[in-house]
């Protein structure tokens, strides 16, 4: 689904800690660029979090990988010791031997997010706390008429109708999807754009 806008709730799902492990870095420390008049310091990498492996979302299955990224203006605030907003967008399912009726979803996921100061090592006990992530809630992608997309591969096309163009669909009759990228739009609705290298020709 190519640049299909999803509905807003859609609140990202991917690379949340390849963007936000984050540590100190003297290599990087004192770099600034100046951008519309203001100035922006790079520290480095300055904090880290951590999603338990074991996590489930309110389907009751495992959080998994992440593709995709987006952060909501409207929620990322300064808090008294750091900052908070939400952020994340799963792959199309688990590691596997070839493909499953994973329906893709949308995660909304919590940040805390407290950079270290300076350049000295942190106590051990801080090394990996500067990110706090929570899973929030978990939004299922639909098609249209309400049905979950998945997670298989495509094996025919849906014809166009509803407004929508031609869309790839497996074997179960769904919609297939293999979210890589998000953005979100704004007014909050999200393009979710997949990965599908080929698209199966009608007949």
């Amino acid at each position: 689904m190519h640049g299909a806008k999803m509905k807003r709730g859609v609140i990202a799902a991917g690379g949340l800690l390849a963007c936000l492990l984050l540590l100190p870095s003297l290599d990087a420390a004192g770099q600034t660029v100046a951008v519309d008049g203001a100035s922006y310091v790079n520290h480095g990498l300055v904090g880290v979090g951590r999603l338990p492996a074991n996590l489930r979302d309110k389907l009751g299955e495992t959080f998994g990988s992440s593709s995709g990224m987006a952060i909501d203006p409207q929620s990322w605030k300064r808090a008294a010791d750091g900052y908070e907003g939400v952020l994340l967008l799963p792959d199309r399912g688990y590691n596997v031997k070839g493909t499953t009726d994973y329906r893709p979803r949308g995660n909304r996921v919590a940040i805390r997010f407290t950079p270290a100061e300076g350049t000295a090592a942190l106590p051990a006990d801080r090394q990996q706390t500067g990110v706090v992530a929570t899973l929030a809630d978990s939004l299922v992608l639909t098609d249209a008429a309400g049905q979950p997309l998945t997670g298989l591969d495509p094996d025919g096309v849906r014809a166009a109708s509803g407004g929508l163009p031609d869309l790839p669909e497996a074997s179960n009759k769904k919609v297939s999807l293999d979210a890589e990228a998000i953005a979100r739009l704004p007014d909050g609705s999200f393009f979710i754009g997949d990965e599908w290298p080929t698209r199966p020709s009608p007949g």
